[in-house]
């Protein structure tokens, strides 16, 4: 990860949320926070190809599953959850997530196992923002965050596709 200077470390080190590791979805040299603590977005990136977490979930994937137990879908064996999972696949839809704003929020099929635990990253680019992404709320609705956003609330929670026959 980026780490510009010893003053704005925080901002870039990796840290343990809950269990679940925690750091920023990508920051450099345009991208995060400075040494005046103020923040930058001009370089930022959303995707996932080129950020940092790809990095940490495939070194980890690699570290813990030496068989060939995991099988490559949409070029990956091991990501993060995206919108498309959690809108086709768990449950989340268009609603009011507060009564000023519209967003995706959980519904009565969401299991509690999306949202339980710590706010987490996706994969999936906040609309046409070139430096948010979605992530999951405790709440289980989703809402954007800074890429470069440590502060807490960016825990790392890979989805792995398996082989049926490693089960």
């Amino acid at each position: 990860m980026y780490n510009g200077s010893s003053s704005d470390s925080y901002y870039h080190q990796a840290s343990d949320l809950n269990g679940y590791g925690g750091m920023a979805y990508y920051s450099s040299a345009d991208c995060g926070y400075g040494s005046d603590s103020n923040n930058t977005d001009s370089g930022c990136t959303t995707s996932y190809n080129s950020s940092e977490i790809k990095y940490v979930v495939d070194a980890w994937a690699a570290d813990k599953f030496k068989n060939d137990e995991l099988k490559k879908v949409d070029n990956y064996k091991a990501r993060l959850i995206s919108l498309d999972d959690l809108t086709n696949n768990l449950g989340y839809s268009l609603g009011q997530v507060n009564p000023s704003t519209m967003g995706y929020v959980k519904s009565e099929f969401t299991p509690s196992w999306v949202y339980s635990g710590n706010l987490y990253w996706t994969m999936s680019q906040y609309q046409d923002s070139s430096s948010d992404v979605w992530i999951v709320n405790y709440d289980g609705n989703l809402s954007d965050n800074g890429v470069y956003n440590f502060s807490g609330s960016g825990a790392v929670r890979p989805v792995i596709n398996l082989y049926k026959s490693k089960l």
